[in-house]
């Protein structure tokens, strides 16, 4: 039985990844999410009608769910162009350093709101923290450096799902045309436009070529992992560190920026796209393991206190962009690089009819990929 779930658990993923690119319906909804769901119905209820959900072996299914989420985080940052960040984004920086305050006011003010009834919502704080500074990576990663349940995992990923989709369709159509009411228009001279040096051409690779990219990508981001390990281990035992995946969270995001910055490392064809596979095989291995009456039951809170998230950090963030006068491209741009991360800058860039923060707001979400871990770690271990 456990072949058949390694099997399922890279298998239907890579399925997932190769539909999304011939299906429409599938570049819409989620396959992160679409893999969790499938996962929890899978370990709910069997698998063809005939095996009971204890054909599952759930310390497998954490084994694969740690190792690949953790593999993912230095395959999704060695695209990140740290210092053109730092050094042509402007107003940009100011921008998404505004959203992060916002961001982890809100968070963890509601979680005292809302307290024990999303869970333990110093944890459920952190995570909000880091899936509205990078996204999907950073609920995943802090997962499990915090160790949190699976089912509350579940409510934040899907709570997110509805209510990101209502402020996007609201940034894809009148944000625009609403916040520019308030800010300043953009000026030429807030963003220099910034070429970016990405892995996004891995489709257009052979077969062989592919294979040939992702092991590349897999043996350099193991490597960065091992590395985390062993400094943790030694961190350990020198220093006797407590909660110690979070501190391999933490040191695999730094070592994982650190290496971004070797050429060679940074333009690693098929490094992103391997780091997202592997986020679809954290999400089904994870909802392999979740209680389905559990995940239901959380839903209702954890739907308000995201809901609330959302509302309050950007109603922040705006007011702290016009005190600072932030015009509204770059407004909209850096709230869209934490909220949504990297895949929908484009998209945005095109509804705003500005190719100049194309560059910018793309190097700002792998920023927030990395911000992420650390200030949802920081916020779950020292707001509370």
């Amino acid at each position: 039985m456990a072949i058949i779930q390694v099997l399922l658990s890279f298998l239907l993923p890579l399925g997932l990844v190769y539909a999304e690119e011939h299906s429409r319906v599938l570049k819409v909804l989620s396959p992160v999410v679409i893999c969790y769901v499938l996962g929890v119905l899978i370990g709910n209820i069997g698998w063809f009608g005939g095996i009971e959900q204890e054909w599952i072996d759930y310390g497998l299914a954490e084994s694969l769910a740690e190792v690949s989420v953790a593999l993912s985080i230095p395959l999704l940052l060695f695209s990140t162009e740290i210092m053109n960040w730092i050094q042509y984004a402007g107003k940009m920086v100011l921008s998404f350093s505004l959203m992060g305050v916002a961001v982890v006011v809100s968070a963890v003010s509601i979680a005292y709101g809302f307290g024990d009834s999303i869970g333990h919502y110093p944890n459920v704080a952190g995570m909000a923290v880091g899936v509205y500074l990078g996204g999907t990576p950073n609920l995943s990663a802090l997962q499990v450096a915090l160790g949190e349940d699976g089912a509350v995992f579940g409510a934040m990923q899907t709570s997110d799902l509805v209510v990101s989709a209502l402020y996007l369709v609201f940034l894809m159509t009148i944000a625009q045309r609403v916040i520019g009411k308030i800010l300043p228009r953009f000026s030429s001279g807030n963003v220099r436009e910034l070429h970016i040096e990405t892995n996004w051409n891995f489709f257009s690779l052979s077969l062989w070529g592919r294979i040939k990219a992702v092991l590349l990508s897999v043996g350099a981001g193991a490597l960065v992992l091992g590395l985390s390990i062993g400094l943790c281990e030694i961190g350990g035992v020198l220093f006797a560190l407590h909660n110690p995946m979070s501190w391999v969270i933490l040191t695999l995001s730094a070592l994982s920026l650190g290496a971004s910055l070797i050429p060679q490392v940074r333009q690693l064809a098929g490094a992103y796209e391997t780091g997202e596979f592997l986020l679809l095989v954290f999400c089904f291995s994870l909802g392999l393991m979740v209680n389905i009456d559990e995940l239901v039951a959380s839903m209702g809170s954890m739907m308000l206190y995201m809901g609330a998230v959302v509302s309050m950090s950007v109603s922040i963030h705006l007011f702290l962009a016009w005190l600072f006068r932030v015009d509204v491209d770059t407004f909209l741009i850096s709230s869209t690089a934490g909220i949504f991360g990297p895949p929908f800058i484009g998209p945005m860039a095109k509804v705003l009819g500005n190719r100049r923060v194309l560059g910018p707001g793309i190097t700002t979400g792998l920023i927030g990929l990395a911000v992420g871990n650390f200030m949802g770690v920081l916020v779950a271990r020292l707001f509370f």
